[in-house]
Parts: C-alpha cells; sequence; structure tokens
C-alpha cells in the first residue's frame, strides 16, 4: 500500500478531519470568534465597568481589557488608574502568583493578566502615572520582579522559564 492510499482510508481521513477542526479553533484569532467567547467586548466600555469585571478573574475578561487598554486614549487610561485600575491588576497577580500552577488555566490567567499590567506600562498616560506615584509602584516592581525563587538546589533559571515576571 502506498502513502496516496493509505490517506484515503476512512479511518485517517476521519482522524486527519479531527485534527482539521481542531487546528483550526487553535489557530484562529479574535476577529474569526463569532460567538467573542475568546474575549470580552469592552471596546467601548467604560473604566467603571473594567474595573467591575477585574473582581472576576477570567481570561476572557482579562484579554477584553487588555484590547481597551492598548486602544484606549489618555484620558480613559488617567480615569482607570485613578479607579485603582492598575493596584486591582497588580492585586489580582499577587494572589494568583500565590495559588501555585498546578494548572494550566491558571498559568494563562497569570499571563493575561501580566499583560494588561504591561499595557498599562507601555502607555504613556500609565507610565506617567507610576512615576508621579514612584514610591508605591517602583518598590512593589522591584521587589516583585520573580514571585517564585528557584530553590537554590535547582540550579540557575533557564531563559524562558514559566515564573511570573512583572518586569520585562
Amino acid at each position: 500500500m502506498n502513502f496516496a492510499q493509505i490517506l484515503q482510508n476512512p479511518v485517517v481521513m476521519a482522524s486527519r478531519t479531527r485534527w482539521d477542526a481542531v487546528k483550526g479553533r487553535v489557530t484562529r484569532g479574535p476577529d474569526d470568534d463569532p460567538d467573542g467567547s475568546l474575549e470580552a467586548n469592552l471596546e467601548n466600555a467604560d473604566p467603571e465597568l473594567c474595573i467591575r469585571l477585574l473582581q472576576v478573574p477570567t481570561v476572557v475578561n482579562y484579554s477584553g481589557l487588555r484590547r481597551r487598554l492598548e486602544k484606549s486614549d489618555e484620558s480613559w487610561m488617567v480615569q482607570f488608574l485613578e479607579l485603582q485600575g492598575l493596584d486591582l491588576l497588580m492585586a489580582a497577580l499577587e494572589r494568583l502568583s500565590g495559588r501555585g500552577c498546578a494548572r494550566i488555566a491558571d498559568t494563562l490567567l497569570q499571563l493575561t493578566c501580566v499583560s494588561c499590567i504591561r499595557s498599562v506600562m507601555n502607555s504613556s498616560a500609565g507610565l506617567d502615572f507610576i512615576l508621579d506615584n514612584e514610591e508605591g509602584y517602583i518598590r512593589t516592581l522591584a521587589q516583585g520582579g520573580c514571585r517564585r525563587p528557584v530553590p537554590p538546589a535547582a540550579g540557575p533559571i533557564p531563559s524562558g522559564s514559566s515564573s511570573t515576571c512583572w518586569l520585562p
């Protein structure tokens, strides 16, 4: 039996179809998500709503918030920060880091929360806010570099390790 005949086997074809379906769901971008299940639609959300959504730590909420933070104007970002949005994100990351990463869902939640913090820090309004309140934020960021130190017996941390780091 040659390779072409093997590929025509009904069992192989069914398996390929299933894998193609899985691949399609995994590689699809947010624009291809018709029901919006990959991220919350916060395109026009005000800062107060985003603050309330931070009380429910889900990947969907954090992904939607990250997108909103990236596209926000300066006045929206300032209002979000004045409502203690950055404080809530850092507190959420602290709670998530304390859980441990027994599940991949927890790790994904941590990474999504970190991407929200990064979006705030990448904005000029966010950076100005951090520098204006430097005593609290800079100390927190500096002390929170890596939340889980590797024990000395484990050796050096390899590059690309998955420990939660707040600093880029």
